[in-house]
């Protein structure tokens, strides 16, 4: 079955707007996220929710990183028809370049990771060995739209997740953590999953396809720690009908049984282990794209990581009929992101809103700078 333009519309914009949900929520514990009226339900204005900080300051509606990473991702596969890491490597450090307005590029609201791993890209580092230790989400988050394109090829799917997650992440637990979500993704786009049975076969499904990514990944590179994420899915599997809570309490247990650097406590937190495996379960248990979405981004944490993995993954399930109207309407960079989305299904670049990405991030980024210029 091919991905149609439905899913993959569903998948990117799914991604966006559960990565703009959460942003201006990101590292707020998931109490004080509560007693905002009660959780995030649409896009807010961070200066409401973090009084007097300059840095919240963030446009409502517009997606970070995650999603700009993620259609970066997506131009390359179009451009290349297939995963093409040189390019990607290009794409990132054109992104850095500094531009009027924006002395530090057009990358928005990178974490530590990225930006060593930039610095090893800008230095000359083979692409391959630009990554540097870290199993957080940072791989996981970008990678659906190899789900899309790679969906008629697991091999080619396998080998691409494993190349994008590499440029930026040298450990085995967040590469298969990415690998099981750009399966997913690809999965959730090209099956009707309804039902206790199916959602319990898909992640079955994704627990395999992980195993041998894993084995393959071992293979390559003996250097990286063992990765064991498809045991966390396979984990979830096994508790499938049971509460939410018990679910989301056993995901921090085992995640804190792959070696994390401190105790997890939050089914959010950025370890790959604990808040790819929470973004997967909801995106699969909940009964409709809106719960998926608004449960993940409510639990704080790193809210917009959480909120686009499982947005990107409920998008690919449900199309994007299934995402709210208002969200939609009030999403930063829409028809880009449906140009994007249709061209990973159709296979061609362009069309009507399609804009060079290095163009739409600066105008986005210097959109973003102008509201912090203005606190």
């Amino acid at each position: 079955m091919a991905v149609t333009i439905e899913r993959a519309r569903g998948c990117l914009l799914g991604q966006a707007a559960g990565d703009a949900l959460g942003a201006p929520i990101e590292g707020m514990a998931r109490d004080r996220t509560l007693r905002h009226n009660g959780g995030v339900r649409d896009y807010a204005d961070a200066r409401t929710q973090w009084t007097g900080q300059l840095g919240r300051a963030h446009l409502p509606g517009l997606y970070t990183d995650d999603t700009q990473q993620a259609l970066l991702i997506a131009d390359v596969l179009v451009e290349r028809r297939g995963f093409d890491a040189d390019l990607a490597r290009e794409r990132y450090l054109e992104l850095a370049r500094p531009a009027p307005g924006l002395p530090r590029g057009a990358h928005r609201a990178t974490g530590g990771t990225f930006r060593a791993a930039l610095q090893r890209m800008a230095a000359g580092y083979p692409s391959m060995l630009t990554g540097v230790p870290s199993a957080g989400n940072g791989a996981a988050m970008r990678v659906a739209p190899i789900g899309l394109w790679y969906a008629a090829d697991p091999d080619g799917l396998r080998r691409a997740a494993i190349e994008a997650s590499l440029q930026t992440h040298a450990d085995a637990r967040g590469v298969s953590a990415a690998v099981a979500v750009a399966f997913l993704a690809s999965y959730l786009a090209t099956h009707t999953v309804a039902g206790d049975d199916a959602e319990r076969a898909a992640l079955e499904a994704a627990a395999l396809f992980t195993r041998d990514a894993e084995v393959e990944l071992a293979a390559q590179r003996p250097d990286l720690r063992p990765a064991r994420f498809s045991g966390v899915l396979s984990l979830v599997a096994g508790l499938w009908g049971a509460a939410r809570w018990d679910v989301l309490r056993a995901i921090v247990c085992e995640a804190n049984r792959h070696g994390p650097a401190r105790p997890i406590t939050s089914p959010a937190d950025p370890f790959a282990a604990a808040s790819v495996a929470t973004a997967i379960y909801l995106a699969l248990a909940a009964p409709d794209f809106e719960q998926a979405v608004t449960q993940a981004v409510n639990l704080g944490g790193d809210a917009d990581t959480v909120g686009a993995i499982s947005g990107a993954l409920a998008g690919a399930r449900w199309g994007a009929g299934a995402i709210p109207q208002r969200w939609l309407d009030g999403l930063e960079n829409r028809q880009g992101i449906i140009s994007r989305a249709d061209a990973l299904a159709g296979g061609a670049k362009g069309g009507a809103g399609w804009e060079e990405l290095p163009a739409m991030a600066r105008r986005v980024a210097l959109s973003q700078a102008r509201v912090r210029e203005g606190w």
